[in-house]
């Protein structure tokens, strides 16, 4: 039986909020007012949603891996790898106007595995990008029909990619209360 558990491909600045966060509560430091991205990552860490990142942030938090804080992350947040059609729709995506590291994300999201290879895709995106949410939800009809046309040629388990949903930290943290 599948697992039923969310999965989210946490974007760059959802994880660097959630750190700073973490970092200002253990200097005993007042936190930002807007909470969500450490509460999406204390959501990943009580198995509440399965939570992964890019081989790029997994490589900048590895610079800095001797700090607990981002021991943390690396700890908690597996990386999710791109595969075969990867390049190809993340090209696909750049010319239909997504920008070269937001195609990437939509890509990852879309053509990625986890390490085990036991898990094809995401369900959402968590960003704290509003102009990746907002361009990615006008295009979103056009890319899906796009998407649909390249997998309908291919083998599994690529015929059976999906687009991921974009959502805000505060969107994730939203589904996951109405789950409960």
């Amino acid at each position: 039986m599948s697992d039923p558990t969310l999965l989210w491909l946490l974007d760059k600045n959802v994880v660097r909020h959630a750190l700073n966060a973490l970092a200002r509560l253990e200097l005993g430091q007042p936190l930002a007012a807007d909470l969500s991205p450490l509460v999406v990552l204390r959501a990943v860490k009580d198995g509440r949603a399965h939570g992964f990142i890019s081989p790029e942030l997994a490589n900048i938090l590895r610079h800095h891996a001797q700090q607990p804080i981002i021991r943390v992350a690396l700890d908690v947040l597996p990386v999710f790898r791109p595969t075969r059609y990867f390049k190809r729709w993340a090209k696909r995506l750049r010319g239909e106007g997504f920008s070269r590291e937001d195609a990437k994300v939509i890509a990852l999201g879309t053509f990625g595995v986890d390490e085990a290879e036991t898990r094809f895709g995401v369900d959402a995106i968590i960003t704290s990008d509003l102009s990746l949410i907002h361009n990615y939800e006008r295009r979103f009809s056009f890319i899906q029909r796009r998407l649909h046309a390249m997998t309908a040629q291919l083998s599994e388990p690529y015929c059976y990619a999906t687009l991921p949903t974009t959502l805000a930290p505060t969107q994730a943290i939203e589904l996951l209360e109405a789950e409960q």
